[in-house]
């Protein structure tokens, strides 16, 4: 098994029942030079050499079952809207009591029109429903809420807490720094890794900078151990 093989680093950020959570993952399968699969790589100009990192990260929603896996993505482009659709459950359905009630000393659900995040990926979506959620028919009865995954059969039903969780995580998640952290686990490639020299050639009297890809065992190998040193060239 080498470096190269793999292409996804996942970090769990919280729990949202047994089999379902909120993830955060960083792509790392960007295709380079050589056919190589890192998202890092190397310029050299007459200035010096430059680095360069390119990786795809995300937040997914995910459940396994027995009989199916669900996941929704939510790309930085998405995250501001998630945040104005979880506030505003909080802050109708929860803090003003708008979607809950007593009746007959039992708490039951108000007429409530669903809360949607459209346009996710894959052209999947989230909804929002209030519920009653109980573990089973001894446990007590809370608020709670249904988050569907794009599809009607595949949803996640949470209880106020995991709900006030998901919130507070999507609000205060760093997602690139998230990302860098999560990159800088794997350690830094070694020195000269996916290396491009660029040379200057003549075209109508102007000068042009032309690539051309140098193995990086041909550079004075560093003492680096990291397991990116298998990538060299």
């Amino acid at each position: 098994m080498e470096f190269r093989d793999y292409n996804r680093i996942t970090d769990t950020v919280i729990q949202l029942g047994p089999r379902a959570a909120l993830k955060v993952n960083v792509v790392l399968s960007n295709l380079g030079i050589n056919k190589d699969r890192s998202f890092h790589s190397e310029v050299e100009t007459v200035s010096g050499i430059k680095i360069n990192r390119k990786f795809d990260y995300f937040l997914t929603i995910e459940k396994s079952c027995d009989d199916y896996y669900a996941s929704v993505m939510i790309r930085p482009q998405d995250m501001i809207l998630l945040q104005e659709r979880l506030n505003q459950i909080e802050h109708e359905w929860f803090r003003d009591s708008k979607a809950f009630a007593i009746k007959n000393k039992s708490l039951i659900v108000l007429k409530t029109q669903p809360i949607v995040v459209p346009g996710l990926a894959a052209d999947k979506y989230l909804q929002f429903d209030p519920i009653i959620f109980q573990f089973d028919e001894s446990s007590p009865t809370s608020m709670g809420i249904r988050i569907t995954l794009g599809d009607p059969n595949q949803y996640i039903d949470i209880r106020s807490e995991e709900l006030y969780a998901l919130l507070y995580s999507v609000s205060t998640l760093p997602l690139f720094q998230v990302a860098q952290n999560m990159v800088n686990y794997l350690g830094r490639p070694e020195f000269g890794t996916n290396l491009f020299i660029m040379e200057e050639y003549t075209v109508k009297h102007e000068k042009l900078p032309k690539a051309r890809t140098v193995s990086s065992n041909k550079r004075k190998k560093t003492d680096s151990t990291s397991a990116f040193g298998k990538l060299g060239g």
